[in-house]
């Protein structure tokens, strides 16, 4: 038996080894001997890619092989009918790999530390014919067991990603005095006035930024932000109607304006622009950025309703990071569900990718330099839609800073509504330049697309493919125009760059459920996507081929993952990752710990 009695080996829920290894009604008992017990290593798979140097290569590790534990095991029997009944029944606890898996347990032996867990997928044994052991009752068998190369903790972890239910929220400004507030368009200052229960800035004119925007400056001085808890920042805006289009708003945070992770309109003529802001916990000054195209003069009234600090953004779409626990990447389900657990979600579109710390979000709308004009609309995910019909001016544009795009593949995407049963054509270009105010790119690529719509039913259209930047630039931007050159009227409800490339995960499915799971590959068992009504999968089923719009593998590896969800039809769902950690060879927690 193994040294201490403490230490355990459990498999399929069969004590092999330890204090709890006893004897079996039948007679028999298992017991691991304590020489010849080793735990497998899992090899890695190396890829080698030439490098830039005459001498020397780069290798990366694609992924691990299967790893190997064997161990002798004692069998003992009141007589040899037990013996052969043992047999039989530690046969029973080995997989072959066509009727799932099964788990190893280790538990260490001071009784106390997190047990690690083996996902055995095949096993064997051969017998050590003994006769002096025979005699005494006893037979020894050398155990291989091929198992997943890495261990997992014991326990699921339950990692939220969108919280719910709704967002907590903590008011900072109500907008009801100027107490605080400056505003400058370059020069000249911007008249400040409160009236109706919002804060109102007037101007003639705006000065021209060298993105080739005219924008105001706009600074809060207040008391020092508290945001713990409240990372994220909601500003209610109501932007002048001349200002067009083209207008954005940004957040001045560590040195840099970030841009909105969502938008959606309320009422009134307001948007609710949401912006991740931790980095402005403690400052006594906020700073606000709101521009438009230069085709305007600047000139209007930009009124402001109320700001607040959120748990989180309420959006149809919406950025996050999932917080995978362990060492190594894992399998794992999203779920994603109507914070009410009754409402259809409609289209659902869950994208996964690095989170490569560039302040990456997939939102192409808030980049939109020139187009059909934006009609608010709080139904659709980017808090409004642009219509487009068979036109040569029927074109959006986007500038996208260079600097928030990752070098990769991306796929150009667009939700519509269509208002005609039948055929529609877009077409696209990107390209980089190597100026931010600049649609002049270095370099383009192309391409189109025809798609069969139905009417008034939601769609997403993968417009296209093409790897960003398509120039080296540190300060540039990167131009996207899409177009579209037949079929009838559709509505363009969200707008996407998602990257596709190492690592990044895609699906797309229209449900009228209200919820919705994605469950990654594992060793023995496909990917899979269901729905249904009950939260608890009861009634789950597999949604129909027409139903599912796109489905690449989702990627989990250890550290922080970039999530964005969109639903069509409910705000801001709450969404969850359940995973087991992984480890190399013993694993650090049981899993429970957050």
């Amino acid at each position: 038996m193994m040294s201490h009695s403490q230490h355990a080996l459990i498999l399929g829920g069969t004590h092999v080894d330890g204090i709890d290894a006893t004897w079996h009604p039948d007679g028999y008992r298992f017991a691991v001997a304590a020489d010849g017990l080793e735990f497998g290593s899992a090899e890695a798979v190396e890829s080698v890619v030439r490098a830039f140097a005459e001498d020397g290569s780069v290798a990366r590790i694609e992924g691990h092989d299967n790893a190997e534990t064997t161990f002798r095991l004692l069998i003992e029997g009141q007589d040899h009918t037990a013996l052969n009944r043992g047999e039989a029944a530690f046969r029973r606890l080995l997989p072959d790999g066509y009727g799932g898996t099964t788990d190893l347990v280790e538990r260490p032996p001071d009784g106390h530390a997190p047990a690690s867990v083996r996902t055995i997928l095949t096993g064997s044994f051969a017998q050590e014919y003994d006769d002096e052991a025979l005699l005494r009752c006893e037979r020894v068998y050398t155990v291989t067991l091929t198992h997943l190369p890495f261990v997992r903790s014991e326990f699921e972890t339950v990692a939220p990603v969108l919280p719910a239910p709704s967002p907590q929220t903590v008011t900072i400004d109500s907008c009801e005095s100027t107490a605080g507030w400056a505003a400058s368009p370059g020069a000249a200052p911007v008249a400040v006035s409160t009236s109706g229960g919002a804060l109102h800035f007037s101007a003639e004119a705006a000065s021209t930024t060298p993105g080739g925007f005219r924008a105001w400056n706009i600074t809060r001085t207040s008391a020092p932000l508290d945001l713990t808890g409240t990372p994220f920042i909601a500003i209610e805006a109501k932007f002048p109607v001349a200002w067009g289009a083209a207008t954005r708003m940004f957040l001045r945070v560590a040195g840099a304006f970030k841009g909105s992770v969502s938008q959606e309109g309320v009422s009134d003529g307001y948007t609710r622009l949401t912006f991740y802001a931790a980095d402005l916990d403690g400052s006594a000054t906020m700073r606000i950025l709101a521009d438009q195209n230069d085709a305007g003069t600047g000139a209007g009234t930009l009124s402001i309703r109320s700001i607040e600090a959120a748990t989180s953004p309420e959006s149809r779409q919406g950025a996050r990071v999932i917080e995978v626990g362990g060492t190594e990447r894992t399998p794992g389900s999203l779920h994603i569900a109507a914070r009410d657990g009754a409402s259809p979600l409609g289209l659902v579109v869950a994208h996964t990718s690095p989170d490569a710390g560039v302040d990456h979000n997939p939102d192409l709308a808030r980049w939109v330099t020139d187009g059909p004009g934006f009609v608010r609309d709080i139904t659709a995910p980017m808090g409004g839609y642009r219509e487009m019909e068979e036109s040569a001016t029927s074109v959006i544009r986007c500038r996208v800073p260079a600097a928030s795009l990752p070098t990769s593949t991306y796929q150009i995407a667009l939700l519509v509504r269509p208002y005609f049963d039948g055929r529609a054509g877009f077409g696209w270009m990107a390209g980089t330049s190597a100026r931010p105010d600049s649609d002049v790119a270095t370099s383009y690529d192309s391409g189109e697309v025809w798609v069969d719509l139905v009417e008034g039913r939601d769609a997403l259209v993968a417009v296209g493919t093409t790897t960003l930047p398509t120039a080296v630039t540190a300060a540039g931007s990167t131009v996207i125009s899409i177009s579209k050159h037949s079929g009838g009227v559709v509505r363009v409800r969200g707008m996407w760059l998602f990257q596709t490339g190492r690592d990044c995960g895609l699906t797309a499915v229209s449900t009228d459920e209200p919820n919705l799971w994605i469950d990654t590959a594992t060793a023995s068992e496909s990917a899979l996507i269901l729905t249904g009504e009950a939260a608890d999968q009861s009634d789950a089923y597999a949604p129909s081929g027409t139903d599912v719009f796109a489905a690449t593998p989702h990627i989990f590896r250890a550290g922080k993952v970039a999530a964005y969800v969109v639903t069509s039809e409910v705000d801001h769902p709450a969404s969850e990752f359940r995973h087991h950690r992984r480890w190399p060879y013993n694993a650090a927690d049981d899993g429970t710990d957050q």
